[in-house]
């Protein structure tokens, strides 16, 4: 059954987590047209729950089942909550409560008071009692450049997702290592399955094989330097994963026949090095 969602979006950048979203609902399989997009806030109708795709993003805030999309007037807002009916909930459900979150647009002040304006409404009008502390069900609206959609959350990415895997936790570290959020993100950009193999050709100490793992991924690397091969066998044993193989190889001339998907990230900048030959040369 296709339904439509809405994606909170990061604002790291301005393309990357809407096509991280995207390219992650391709690699789970299903099937999508995307509706619109606002600023921070895309809208997608999907064959399928799209939850599973969510769950692998590091650049997604949170996803919901679409309800109404209106202006942000409080009085229109209010309005379309009055409509909406019980259809459609789950069963057996008998307390709410509202969050309001702002993707760029409206004042900080106001998400409080329409937080409260909005449970008061969905109250009377699904007939269950506003509950803060533990809803069975949580409403979530968002406000992007003039414009307010409620839905229904289904997720909400966890404040310290990648809390234990940032560089400065690992036991392997080195300054040109990508973020566990823009590993992420590109893993999922190179539409990565679960089960499937991943290679990574410059993997350093691993960042984006360790995200690559902890999707469900088979995983295997490629380092010229040995320093590096060995650090990222030292990271990989820290989290818990097994590689298929972590390889002192030059990605010029590499020993893997073959992968389902390739992320990574060439070596650049003052940190990283590429044996005295230019960028150029080791792209190509």
């Amino acid at each position: 059954m296709r339904r439509r969602f809405l994606a909170a979006l990061a604002g790291d950048h301005p393309t990357l987590p809407a096509g991280e979203f995207l390219a992650a609902l391709e690699a789970e399989d299903l099937r999508f047209q995307v509706v619109s997009g606002r600023g921070r806030l895309l809208r997608v109708e999907v064959d399928g729950d799209p939850l599973r795709a969510a769950l692998r993003c590091g650049m997604l805030k949170a996803l919901a089942l679409e309800y109404f999309v209106c202006p942000n007037e409080v009085e229109v807002i209010l309005s379309a909550a009055e409509a909406i009916g019980r259809s459609g909930l789950p069963v057996g459900k008998g307390s709410l409560a509202v969050r309001v979150r702002r993707l760029g647009g409206g004042r900080p002040g106001d998400v409080g008071l329409l937080e409260k304006a909005l449970g008061e409404t969905l109250s009377r009008s699904l007939d269950m009692r506003v509950d803060l502390e533990d809803p069975d069900l949580t409403f979530i609206g968002f406000i992007a450049e003039g414009m307010f959609a409620l839905g229904l959350k289904l997720y909400e990415r966890p404040r310290r997702l990648f809390g234990a895997r940032t560089p400065k936790s690992r036991p392997a570290v080195h300054p040109s290592t990508m973020d566990p959020r823009t590993a992420r993100c590109m893993v999922n950009l190179s539409r990565a399955r679960r089960g499937r193999t991943l290679l990574d050709p410059f993997c350093g100490v691993g960042g984006i094989l360790l995200e690559a793992a902890s999707i469900g991924c088979r995983i295997i690397g490629c380092d010229i330097s040995s320093r590096m091969v060995s650090g990222s066998i030292m990271n990989m044993r820290h989290y818990g994963f097994t590689p298929l193989g972590v390889v002192l190889a030059d990605a010029a001339r590499l020993p893997i026949l073959e992968a389902d998907a390739i992320a990574t990230d060439p070596p650049y900048g003052t940190a990283a090095s590429t044996l005295k030959r230019g960028i150029r040369r080791v792209l190509s």
